[in-house]
């Protein structure tokens, strides 16, 4: 029996696409990205929101590009990025911070690398400090790809290939009625409880 040299290539390419190596096999899960908090007070500057990492990539090096989505013509703004402090790239040598600029939507860029080999994908990525001066309430969309100053990337150890992300969770509240922490209320009530005492002894 002969075989149609006219169905090689297409018997080539199913036996291809059969052992084409997922993402899981080759222990390239995207990294998970979330965020500390998805409120953020209304008409407050120096918000903190902390982004971590959780997964099993290595990266050697990563991009970190971030703004809001506008609601009605404007969007809370990111007046600075911290990430060194406590992070998975400061806890080892680095090249240290790189201001990759601001954009026109209030948003920023900064990059970091280790200075030899990787780091887990396990901890916290970067600290922003959030502005929302002029906003009371809306829901906005915190983006990291994409973005008017670039893409946010995890680069490989290779240097060359980029390591996929998931950031789903990523829509913001602000509010000018948000609820206090529990431990600002028991400081709160502290307070108040010492001002009782002293006008029962005046």
């Amino acid at each position: 029996m002969r075989i149609s040299l006219s169905l090689f290539p297409i018997a080539c390419l199913s036996f291809a696409i059969l052992f084409v190596p997922s993402y899981e096999a080759i222990g390239q899960n995207p990294i998970q990205i979330t965020s500390n908090t998805n409120v953020l007070a209304g008409n407050t500057a120096n918000q903190a929101v902390a982004l971590s990492l959780s997964g099993t990539a290595q990266t050697r090096a990563v991009n970190v590009f971030a703004e809001f989505d506008q609601l009605a013509g404007v969007n809370p703004g990111i007046t600075s990025a911290d990430i060194l402090t406590g992070t998975v790239f400061g806890s080892v040598a680095n090249t240290g911070a790189f201001d990759l600029g601001t954009s026109p939507n209030r948003g920023l860029g900064v990059s970091v690398s280790t200075q030899s080999g990787t780091v887990a994908t396990d901890g916290l990525l970067v600290t922003f400090l959030v502005d929302t001066t002029g906003i009371s309430d809306g829901d906005f969309t915190l983006n990291l790809n994409p973005v008017a100053l670039g893409d946010t990337e995890f680069i490989n150890a290779s240097g060359v290939d980029v390591i996929p992300f998931d950031f789903s969770n990523n829509v913001f509240t602000v509010s000018t009625s948000v609820v206090p922490e529990p431990s600002s209320f028991c400081l709160l009530s502290g307070i108040f409880g010492l001002m009782a005492v002293r006008r029962r002894r005046v």
